[in-house]
C-alpha cells in the first residue's frame, strides 16, 4: 500500500467518524428535565425519522402498500426506498430503530465509499484530484459552520446545525438515499457508451426509479440529468 493509499484510507476513516458522530446523539436515547426519549435536531428531522420509520413497520405487511396513519389508505406521494430498505434488513429480528440508525449508515458509507473510489477513478487517477473529489463530497458546503464555531457555540447548537450541511448526511436518511441514484447517475454518463442499449435502458430505469423512490428532489434533478443528456445524444445520433 502505497502513500496516497494510506492518506485516502485515512480520509475515509476520518469521514466515517464525523459522519456517525452527528448522528449519534439522536440516534440514542436520553433523558432531559426528568422526561426521557430521543432527541430530534429539529421539527423535520423528527418528522421524516418518525415517519419513515413508521412505514417501515407498518406499510409493508400488505399489498398495496398501506399508509402507517389511515387505516386501509394506500401508501402514495411519498418516497419509500429508505423505508423499505429498513423493513427488509428488519426481517432477521433487528429493531427498527437499531436499523435506521445503525445498520443502514454503515451500510450506505461502504456503498458510497465504493461509488465515489470508481467515479473518481472513472475521471482522473490524480492524487489530489481524488482525495478532494471524497473530502468534498464528505465536508463540502458553504463552511459557515467554522465561522459559527469561532465564536464558541457548540457544535450541535441549533445555530450550527442548519450550516453544517454535507457532515449531516446521516441526519436524513432518504435524503443520504437519494445520494446513490445522484452519484450512480454520474457513473452512468461516464461509462453508458460502452453498455448495449438492453445493459443502457435497464441502468437507466433502474436508476430513475431508485431516485424516485428515495426523494422526489432528488428524482427529479436525476431525471433532468439524464433526460437532457439522452436528448442530446439522440440529436447527434439522428445528425449522423
Amino acid at each position: 500500500m502505497n502513500r496516497s493509499q494510506k492518506i485516502i484510507i485515512c480520509l475515509l476513516i476520518f469521514s466515517f467518524i464525523f459522519q456517525v458522530g452527528m448522528m449519534l446523539p439522536y440516534a440514542l436515547p436520553q433523558c432531559r428535565g426528568g422526561l426521557c426519549g430521543f432527541w430530534f435536531p429539529n421539527g423535520s428531522a423528527a418528522h421524516d425519522d418518525s415517519w419513515t420509520m413508521a412505514i417501515a413497520s407498518v406499510a409493508f405487511k400488505s399489498f398495496p402498500f398501506r399508509m402507517p396513519l389511515y387505516s386501509g389508505a394506500i401508501l402514495q406521494g411519498y418516497h419509500f426506498i429508505s423505508a423499505l430498505i429498513v423493513n427488509i434488513i428488519s426481517l432477521i429480528g433487528i429493531s427498527i430503530h437499531t436499523v435506521f440508525y445503525g445498520i443502514l449508515p454503515l451500510i450506505w458509507f461502504a456503498l458510497v465509499t465504493k461509488i465515489l473510489i470508481v467515479l473518481s477513478h472513472k475521471i482522473s487517477k490524480k492524487f489530489t484530484f481524488i482525495f478532494l473529489f471524497i473530502f468534498l463530497f464528505f465536508f463540502g458546503g458553504s463552511f459557515s459552520y467554522l465561522l459559527i464555531l469561532y465564536h464558541k457555540l457548540s457544535f450541535f447548537d441549533p445555530f450550527v446545525v442548519t450550516g453544517r450541511q454535507a457532515i449531516d448526511y446521516f441526519q436524513s436518511m432518504p435524503l443520504a438515499i437519494s445520494l446513490i441514484p445522484f452519484l450512480l447517475s454520474i457513473h452512468y454518463l461516464l461509462v453508458c457508451q460502452k453498455f448495449s442499449l438492453i445493459k443502457r435502458t435497464s441502468y437507466l430505469i433502474s436508476i430513475i426509479f431508485f431516485a424516485w423512490g428515495s426523494k422526489f428532489y432528488g428524482g427529479c434533478a436525476v431525471v433532468v440529468i439524464l433526460g437532457v443528456y439522452e436528448l442530446l445524444e439522440l440529436l447527434k445520433t439522428k445528425k449522423r
